[in-house]
């Protein structure tokens, strides 16, 4: 089933440039799946000021079917935590791909999946198997 997917992440705290070509090898992953993929950070209309973008992500999160929660640490996001539990109150699909360091979380006892990787190019190839 071909879905429309939001992406949630750590950003604070996090090497942007890293980050930024991490998200886009997922993006590709996913669409190679037939998936539609939004990830805010790659949205270069996205709004600048946090409120406002916060807020815009909230938004597009309503007319996505799913979510995809990256957790690659124990040091959460706030933001990542708080657009997970919109959607998961929106009834939207939740995935989470979390890495097998993280010890101390919750969120798998609500993903509809988790995907539990050693490191990012074990998530990329188990995303290239995500229905």
């Amino acid at each position: 089933m071909k879905m429309k997917i939001q992406m949630a992440y750590r950003y604070t705290g996090e090497d942007s440039v890293k980050l930024v070509e991490d998200l886009k090898k997922i993006v590709e992953m996913l669409e190679i799946k037939g998936h539609e993929v939004y990830v805010p950070v790659l949205d270069l209309d996205r709004p600048s000021d946090k409120k406002d973008l916060f807020l815009n992500t909230l938004k597009r999160l309503d007319g996505c079917d799913a979510i995809l929660g990256l957790i690659k640490s124990e040091e959460k996001s706030e933001g990542m935590l708080m657009e997970i539990g919109y959607a998961w109150g929106r009834d939207k699909k939740l995935f989470i791909a979390i890495s097998e360091d993280v010890k101390n979380t919750h969120m798998k006892e609500f993903a509809d999946k988790v995907i539990n990787f050693s490191d990012m190019d074990d998530l990329f190839f188990k995303l290239k198997g995500l229905n």
